[in-house]
């Protein structure tokens, strides 16, 4: 009797799989959940001027839209002078069950800001194909999708959500287990590292020596010739790039490349248009600036210390120097002055701390180490 209880219990608990409700095909298999990739913060706000600071920085998110922020997890949220949606990559300094902290170059400075969970997008937290509705995945077709790519996650009951992945060029759904979505992610070692937080980002596929054909809108990609096999993804633009695998009469077998994604099955030969040598790339980009009167002009010396308040913590560096918008008329005995700094969420009231004997000639405290033996 005994022996029937532990049975059933590791039995019922090792189910990763919805149960099955009709054959699968010959050629698919049972999904194979992969090993999701781990790391520790370590990186404080303090060292954001460090050289290589960012390629230490190994997790990261893509957020939805510029909302809400805070400078201090527990204080008040930014008042908005900006806003709008926005899909950056970002590297991300720690999270909470309802917030975020992310690195942001913007205005000569580089900051850490807490922002709403509910503005990051969801994605998968490890490279793996998407899988039907019953746990099986072909291993020549279907779609591979990587950590990063947007998703929608509708919630549901049970171990498995499923999933419509956002591409301006192919409509692809899928299934997942609840433990492979999230928000943040550790960078594979196929992504590249951040070098730079840039205002703009460019796409380009791989480079491939396959033919490249257009096919027509609302091409459906199938995982065998069969009309009535599954459906891995369907065009929704027009002229939509793919690479030839191989010419089969009726069917054509095809692969296509998209950011964090690769589709592959075969589609209806008279939906391939023509053999074309175009690629496709995909860029997003922004700026903003202020001005302001009646304040005072300071110059800040690049490596300098960003205080989110008077004898407050570190929030961030000064990248370069530049001349910032502030007021000395609040600087105090112990050498504070506020200084103004702007970001995609906000315009932010930020210190610089004067550790001199000249109030004339600021020697403001610095977060990076000076160069030189």
């Amino acid at each position: 009797m005994r022996i029937a209880v532990v049975g059933c219990v590791l039995l019922c608990g090792c189910r990763s799989v919805p149960p099955v409700t009709r054959p699968a095909a010959s050629a698919e298999t049972l999904f194979a959940a992969p090993t999701i990739p781990r790391a520790d913060f370590d990186v404080v706000p303090a060292e954001l001027g460090d050289a290589g600071v960012l390629q230490r920085i190994k997790h990261r998110v893509r957020l939805r839209q510029i909302g809400a922020a805070w400078v201090r997890e527990q204080g008040e949220a930014l008042a908005r002078s900006h806003g709008g949606v926005a899909a950056s990559v970002l590297p991300v300094l720690g999270e909470t069950a309802h917030k975020i902290r992310v690195v942001s170059d913007d205005d000569d400075a580089r900051l850490a800001l807490w922002v709403d969970r509910g503005d990051a997008m969801l994605t998968v937290l490890a490279p793996v194909e998407l899988a039907d509705e019953v746990g099986h995945t072909a291993p020549t077709a279907g779609v591979w999708i990587e950590p990063g790519i947007a998703l929608d996650a509708p919630r549901g009951a049970g171990p498995w959500r499923e999933v419509h992945v956002q591409d301006e060029q192919l409509a692809v759904d899928g299934w997942l287990p609840h433990s492979l979505i999230g928000h943040v992610w550790v960078a594979t070692a196929r992504q590249p590292a951040v070098t730079k937080l840039a205002k703009s980002t460019v796409w380009t596929p791989p480079r491939d020596p396959r033919p490249l054909v257009k096919l027509a809108k609302g091409a459906v990609i199938r995982v065998e010739p069969d009309p009535h096999s599954r459906a891995v993804a369907t065009t929704i633009a027009d002229d939509v790039i793919g690479s030839v695998v191989a010419r089969r009469g009726a069917w054509t077998e095809v692969e296509l490349f998209r950011p964090q994604l690769r589709a592959r099955g075969v589609v209806a030969t008279a939906s391939v248009l023509a053999t074309t040598d175009e690629i496709s790339t995909h860029g997003s980009g922004s700026g903003h600036g202020f001005g302001m009167s009646h304040a005072d002009r300071i110059e800040v010396s690049a490596g300098a210390c960003l205080f989110d308040a008077v004898d407050g913590e570190v929030v961030g560096v000064q990248l370069a120097p530049s001349t910032r918008y502030g007021s000395l008329r609040r600087r105090d005995a112990d050498g504070w002055s506020l200084v103004f700094v702007d970001s995609p969420w906000a315009l932010l009231e930020l210190y610089v701390h004067d550790t001199g004997s000249d109030p004339d000639h600021p020697s403001w405290e610095l977060c990076t180490k000076p160069s030189g033996p």
